[in-house]
């Protein structure tokens, strides 16, 4: 196989192609973030929930 100016162009320019497919580190950063802010909504709603449950409770036994 002859190499040529043009062939190696053509493989960096596959590689540069692939290597933009791979995730970043930020990426990944972000993505850990999203996973993380949402379950914090979960047990923030979680929470509200028992305490709402609590209150019912507490109201049914006061009276």
């Amino acid at each position: 196989m002859n190499i040529t100016r043009e062939n190696l162009l053509d493989s960096f320019k596959n590689l540069a192609e692939e290597i933009k497919k791979v995730p970043t580190k930020s990426s990944y950063w972000k993505h850990e973030d999203e996973i993380l802010k949402k379950s914090m909504e979960v047990r923030h709603k979680e929470s509200l929930s028992i305490r709402m449950s609590e209150q019912k409770y507490h109201k049914a036994f006061s009276l």
